[in-house]
């Protein structure tokens, strides 16, 4: 094959990878507009038998370091109940949900300085039917954070798999898809999270508050968080 064919080809190689980028970009920007869900309001409902530990926020990605990176609304709870330590309730929506989804939460522990172990996929009770999520515990120092999160993108739930190479060439060709279809698909993340001394025993305060809560939802509150 002579030089100038091997570099046509080169060329139209780099083209073809370049093309869906820069057609997702268009199509990002042009659906800035949309509405993101009240996350909010969604935080700010204690389930029966928590009450609220401190006040919901609604964190601006633009002021917060590294969230504005990913996420385009942050919203956090912190409930308790007697004899139980507090849960922490962290939603994360962006409306990208290729290049600014919400990412491992692992990854994100272990960035700022925490050891992290007992990664594992467990299943967790919404209305009646199960679903999946990830688990882990994040220790620093004496202090372990046991953390359960999931995510969601275009209404469909993540089934905790990792992030690999396979995984990134299907989250590619997926990509490439969505240049033919309306819309490019939102990430939803939800996070729940409590503390406890490195010499205490894991207690289920994680899972049982995502049972109450999500049975503090609607249908289409229930749907929107767990992508059914």
């Amino acid at each position: 094959m002579r030089a100038i064919e091997r570099w046509s080809l080169a060329v139209g190689f780099t083209v073809l990878l370049a093309a869906p980028q820069a057609w997702l970009e268009f199509r990002s920007d042009a659906g800035a507009a949309d509405p993101p869900p009240d996350l909010a309001a969604i935080v700010a409902r204690a389930p029966a038998g928590w009450h609220d530990a401190a006040p919901a926020q609604v964190v601006d990605p633009r002021e917060a370091a590294g969230a504005r990176l990913f996420y385009d609304q942050v919203a956090v709870g912190q409930f308790a109940q007697p004899g139980a330590p507090a849960v922490t309730l962290v939603l994360t929506w962006s409306r990208d949900g290729f290049r600014r989804a919400g990412h491992e939460q692992e990854v994100c522990y272990r960035a700022q300085g925490f050891t992290v172990a007992g990664e594992q996929v467990t299943r967790l009770d919404a209305g009646g039917a199960q679903f999946p999520a990830r688990v882990f515990n994040a220790r620093r120092g004496e202090v372990v954070e046991d953390v359960l999160y999931w995510r969601v993108t275009g209404g469909k739930l993540d089934e905790g798999g990792r992030e690999g190479v396979t995984d990134q060439l299907m989250l590619r060709l997926h990509t490439l898809r969505h240049i033919f279809t309306p819309g490019i698909p939102a990430n939803l993340m939800v996070r729940v999270s409590h503390q406890r001394q490195a010499a205490a025993p894991p207690t289920s305060a994680n899972a049982a508050f995502v049972r109450a809560f999500l049975g503090t939802l609607g249908p289409a509150g229930r749907d929107l968080l767990t992508g059914r």
